[in-house]
């Protein structure tokens, strides 16, 4: 899987970029609003593992959740895991992917309520890239909900494209 730890070198908060190809995923699909999503995700993870668990399929890392911002407010979100190949799918598990290319990656250590400021720092390092958003972010989640909130690690992940000259 293309999640890692940050390079040597850095720290946490060191947004840092990094090369992947396609992954492909196991999710389920929903449009919600910001107070639905602890519910669903909760649900949804467990759903999706038991899909895997019945087609012996073993996820390859975390958790993770993609969203995309709607004008209305809610959120188009996809969550579930990458796997080692497409799945066929049934009527709540769908197949799905993690795009290739360039990747600018941060890690938030923290509480979830304080992740916009990380954000905001990871889009500050891709314009000092010359880049530029390219598709929605997604976020692996690398401690369990019931873990000490303060420590809560979650890595960031936004794909990118050069859009000017860094120098």
């Amino acid at each position: 899987m293309d999640t890692e730890r940050p390079p040597a070198g850095t720290t946490p908060a060191d947004p840092y970029l990094r090369e992947a190809v396609e992954q492909p995923t196991a999710v389920r699909r929903a449009t919600l609003a910001l107070p639905e999503l602890r519910a669903w995700f909760a649900k949804t993870y467990g759903e999706v593992g038991s899909y895997l668990t019945l087609h012996g399929i073993t996820p390859r890392g975390y958790p993770f959740a993609r969203y995309q911002h709607r004008p209305d407010g809610r959120f188009d979100v996809e969550a579930g895991y990458v796997v080692t190949a497409p799945i066929a799918g049934d009527t709540v598990t769908v197949p799905s992917s993690l795009p290739g290319g360039l990747h600018a990656v941060v890690w938030h250590i923290g509480p979830y309520q304080k992740i916009g400021a990380t954000y905001a720092q990871l889009t500050t390092w891709i314009e000092s890239q010359s880049g530029r958003a390219d598709g929605a972010p997604w976020e692996f989640y690398h401690d369990p909900p019931g873990n000490e909130r303060t420590l809560w690690r979650t890595e960031i992940v936004q794909p990118y494209v050069i859009v000017g000259d860094p120098r």
